[in-house]
């Protein structure tokens, strides 16, 4: 019988890898319903080693998108078609949400007469941010001043930067055919390792930006993803191979060693999970992908109940938001995000269409472009 392999099991559609992406987003929005309740110096009651349940859900997140991404470069083989491909996935749905922070949910939460907001500067401040992954920390002016998280829309936007970071240095590693040589992935994810630990322990020195040990953090979760499709036909999947692989996460109690081993854990468990014999579960593959909707949602449905003064506990909090940001999720998949993707070939020619115009102009501005003669 042929051993079970990440590059035999998960590289199929026959998975389980988008409800893990749900139970991910429901893990973040479970553990900040008493974050957003609570304020920031609250304990997370979803804790072990340091590492909170949003924490290790995010960085979960990261390693499934190394891997996905790494696959999705392997089989287009196109850039264009790669980019197209990702900016339908993300910017559909956040240019809503953004919108719909800017002028609807800021305005009635602040009292201004939306059309009095549409005519402030500052209206417009928060989703230009937000859509260009600057700063997705702040809300529209005057939301939800009382609450412990004032004025912030949706606390979780904040890693969509490092997503699209992750996604730029990818191609640059596909353009550059590193992306799939093994041990050179290898060797990126041991010096992040590495760099991962000093940063930790020592800081970050004066002279880089307080974001490179975020960079780095999340970083070491996407190399792990790739290094697991780089190297997909080397890695069995068994169930004895991920509780030996747990034990480090358990024991070793130094923060930065720690995270390493908890994120190896979790990676080979999310696979071997993905990618189970389970025909009773079979049904789950169907599910309509709603984890981003979620993710993005779940932050400000919190703040809104807040805000509202519906919420006396976190727990309360859990059970009441996180069933009204999936249902909002399931609208924006079904209505935004589905429908966009669905562009994807007609944004890819658009695309190479324009190039081509572009190029022809700048090359040959004396004669009508090549794309004329082809008409």
């Amino acid at each position: 019988m042929r051993q079970k392999t990440i590059g035999n099991s998960a590289t199929t559609r026959d998975n389980f890898f988008t409800p893990i992406r749900l139970c991910l987003a429901g893990a973040v929005a479970l553990s900040h319903s008493w974050i957003v309740f609570s304020g920031r110096s609250a304990p997370d009651p979803f804790a072990y080693n340091d590492l909170t349940l949003s924490y290790m859900a995010v960085n979960g997140f990261f390693i499934l998108s190394g891997f996905f991404i790494a696959k999705s470069l392997d089989d287009r083989q196109n850039l264009t078609s790669y980019f197209v491909s990702r900016a339908l996935r993300i910017m559909p749905a956040l240019l809503v949400l953004a919108a719909a922070a800017a002028f609807i949910i800021g305005p009635v939460t602040s009292g201004v007469p939306i059309w009095e907001a549409l005519f402030r500067a500052d209206t417009y401040r928060y989703p230009l941010n937000v859509i260009s992954f600057l700063d997705t920390r702040g809300g529209p002016p005057g939301f939800a001043p009382a609450n412990p998280y004032s004025g912030e829309f949706s606390g979780s936007l904040w890693t969509l930067r490092y997503e699209v970071i992750a996604y730029a240095a990818a191609a640059g590693a596909f353009a550059l055919s590193l992306l799939f040589r093994r041990w050179v992935i290898l060797g990126f994810l041991i010096f992040g390792c590495v760099s991962f630990i000093y940063l930790t322990r020592a800081g970050v020195p004066a002279f880089l930006p307080d974001s490179t040990w975020l960079f780095n953090r999340l970083g070491i979760a996407f190399l792990i993803g790739c290094a697991a499709y780089a190297w997909r036909h080397w890695i069995p999947l068994r169930f004895d191979l991920a509780l030996l692989i747990t034990l480090p996460a358990l024991f070793v109690d130094y923060r930065a060693e720690s995270e390493i081993f908890a994120n190896l854990a979790l990676g080979y468990w999310l696979f071997l999970i993905g990618t189970a014999h389970a025909p009773r579960f079979n049904g789950l593959k169907r599910i309509d992908d709603i984890s981003y909707g979620l993710y993005i949602w779940h932050w400000p449905v919190m703040q809104l109940l807040l805000w509202k003064g519906i919420i006396d506990q976190p727990l309360h909090m859990a059970v009441t938001a996180i069933p009204l940001a999936i249902l909002i999720g399931f609208a924006s998949w079904t209505l935004i995000e589905k429908p966009a993707l669905h562009q994807k070939s007609r944004f890819s020619k658009l695309l190479k269409q324009a190039a081509f115009f572009l190029g022809a102009r700048l090359f040959n501005p004396t004669q009508k472009s090549a794309l004329h003669h082809t008409r």
